[in-house]
């Protein structure tokens, strides 16, 4: 009987402190001086689409849509929460494993491409691009991107 209480206890402790772990973990902060994610469809005519977030005091995007010069691009200051979510994008999908990813598929002739660099705080530098080829999690990087800076490209088709 005391066995079992001791074990009961035991278990007791772990579950406890995994539940604290998973809850007052932070996430690792990814500091950086620019982010560049493009990406181009050939399947939709001057589909392409580029997000550059340069950082200093403050973080200033520039979507560019569809091949936009740099006058029919919009440029805004981040928010902390916008800067929190494209960190929080970076981490969940592991976007810095991207680095030198650059491959491309020779036997598609019109297909779709991408490009990503990033230049952390220290002056490291990420960089991928591929050709009909993707790094793992693109998909939703690529989803999660264009739903973070969609309201700022709705502002572009208001005029």
């Amino acid at each position: 009987m005391k066995n079992i209480i001791v074990v009961s206890a035991i278990i007791i402790v772990l579950l406890i402190g995994i539940v604290l772990f998973y809850f007052l973990r932070e996430e690792p902060t990814y500091s950086f001086q620019s982010f560049h994610f493009g990406y181009s469809s050939s399947s939709i005519m001057n589909g392409d689409v580029s997000y550059d977030v340069t950082c200093n005091k403050q973080c200033i995007a520039t979507i560019k849509p569809f091949g936009a010069d740099s006058r029919n691009s919009v440029r805004v200051t981040l928010s902390s929460k916008e800067v929190e979510k494209l960190m929080h994008i970076i981490h969940t999908y592991h976007v810095t494993s991207w680095n030198g990813f650059h491959k491309s598929d020779s036997h598609v002739l019109d297909g779709s491409s991408f490009s990503f660099h990033m230049v952390l705080e220290d002056g490291k530098e990420i960089s991928a691009s591929g050709y009909m080829k993707y790094p793992n999690h693109y998909s939703e990087v690529k989803q999660e991107l264009d739903t973070l800076f969609e309201p700022y490209m709705e502002e572009l088709w208001k005029d």
